[in-house]
Order: C-alpha cells, then sequence, then structure tokens
C-alpha cells in the first residue's frame, strides 16, 4: 500500500497561541533588556548632548554635521571590530 491511501484520515491541525513576551518571565532577561534600554537611551541623550554644545559653541552647522559624522563612523567601525573578531 501506498502511503496515501494509509494516511486517509484527515488532520486535524490546531495552531498554538504564540505569546510574544514569553521571554519577559525570566527576571535575568527582563533585567538584561532594562539595561539595554537605559544604555540606548543614555547614549542617544548624550549624542544629543554633545551636538547641543558643539553648537552653541561654534554657531556652525558644518562643525555639527562633521561631528555628526565622526560619531557614526566610530560607532560603525566599533561594530565591525566587534564582528571581525568574532569571525577570527
Amino acid at each position: 500500500m501506498s502511503s496515501r491511501k494509509q494516511n486517509s484520515k484527515p488532520h486535524n491541525f490546531e495552531v498554538a497561541q504564540h505569546d510574544p513576551f514569553a521571554a519577559f518571565k525570566f527576571r535575568d532577561y527582563r533585567l538584561f533588556t532594562i539595561g539595554r534600554l537605559v544604555l540606548f537611551v543614555g547614549s542617544q541623550m548624550q549624542t544629543v548632548a554633545i551636538g547641543w554644545e558643539l553648537y552653541e559653541r561654534t554657531n556652525s552647522a558644518i562643525a555639527l554635521g562633521g561631528v555628526s559624522c565622526c560619531v557614526f563612523n566610530l560607532h560603525i567601525e566599533t561594530l565591525g571590530s566587534r564582528g571581525a573578531e568574532g569571525l577570527n
């Protein structure tokens, strides 16, 4: 007999409900996520504060754009070096 004839019963598939916040039931993951959120907000505040202070001192949009570009490149280089270290 072929497998098609053996399994002639209709399949009854049930879709399991998935909780997208199930990971937050673990204390360590909650602390990790809160820490990452605080780190991200602090980093954004620092970036704005540096730009604000630079613009207040120089009144130059070109200097502000140059420093912003350098900070962005520094972040990209840091991520790239971390990725390169992981490949070795």
